[in-house]
């Protein structure tokens, strides 16, 4: 844990990390996998990987596996650590992105009936702008069908807020249905898959930026899943044989640094999203080091 502050918190400078930053990160990630490497220390190699291991197979990780509110602190480190595998690279970043995806909008949608004591532990500002979540799926299904159950005339039954939210439900409980009528429904018919974007959007952007703290605000995220991406997708092995033979990590600080210098300039456009920009310039190699320009 004490390695995993000082990475987080040189991966976190703003407005981005200096190459002293570059370098410091290359250390701590060798200084941590050389602790994880010793049989004498804890956690255990086998413990340590097998739970990126669980991760890519899952799809996500527990919290009480990897803590974090917003995300998955100890898989997203430790996820850096393997040598370069393309394959696994992709499966890795989707599933820290969904796992910490679902963790930043359960906080977000998780305003729930609590005692005084409870309430204490949540901050304040997390208190006062975090939605009902049944609030707030029912007004997304009111949207998307046009009708409005609480408006409907006595006696009646909404059945199309019914039959939406019917669907709805096949898509979210259902993966396996996306390839037939549900996926059908959800990117073929008029404004559906737009309302839900537009909706979730506002509950990350929105809503993220009054409730959270800095750090968890999600393009502070994306910014950090950047730089996540930046260095995996070069082969670390190479820096940690760097580390064990005392040589500077020259391939790799040129590595991140021109990766860095590509999100300063996306950063300096003033006529585009920055948060869509960043959001659709990951790229994954499909080679070793050097293939991610």
């Amino acid at each position: 844990n004490f390695y995993i502050g000082y990475i987080l918190m040189h991966m976190r400078v703003h407005p981005l990390p200096k190459p002293v930053d570059v370098t410091r990160l290359a250390e701590l990630l060798s200084s941590l996998a050389v602790w994880i490497d010793n049989p004498k220390t804890l956690p255990k190699k086998e413990e340590a990987f097998g739970l990126i291991d669980k991760l890519v197979k899952q799809g996500g990780v527990v919290p009480a596996d990897s803590p974090g509110k917003s995300m998955p602190v100890i898989a997203f480190i430790y996820s850096l650590l393997e040598s370069f595998d393309a394959e696994r690279l992709v499966k890795k970043y989707n599933a820290l992105l969904s796992e910490t995806l679902s963790r930043t909008v359960k906080q977000l949608l998780g305003k729930q009936r609590l005692s005084t004591e409870q309430m204490k532990t949540i901050p304040k500002a997390l208190q006062d702008h975090q939605l009902e979540s049944r609030a707030w799926v029912k007004n997304l299904i009111t949207k998307i069908s046009g009708e409005n159950p609480d408006a409907v005339a006595s006696g009646q039954t909404p059945d199309k807020w019914l039959d939406t939210a019917e669907k709805l439900f096949e898509i979210t409980r259902d993966t396996a249905r996306l390839e037939n009528e549900a996926a059908n429904y959800l990117f073929n018919t008029k404004d559906v898959f737009k309302t839900i974007v537009e909706e979730v959007r506002n509950v990350l952007h929105d809503v993220g930026t009054k409730a959270l703290s800095l750090f968890a605000r999600w393009h502070k995220i994306l910014k950090i899943f950047w730089i996540w991406n930046a260095i995996a997708t070069y082969d670390f092995s190479e820096v940690k044989n760097n580390f064990a033979a005392f040589k500077e990590p020259l391939g790799f600080e040129s590595h991140l640094n021109k990766k860095l210098e590509t999100l300063n300039s996306i950063r300096s456009t003033q006529s585009f999203s920055f948060h869509h920009i960043l959001f659709n310039t990951m790229s994954v190699p499909t080679e070793g080091n050097n293939t991610s320009e």
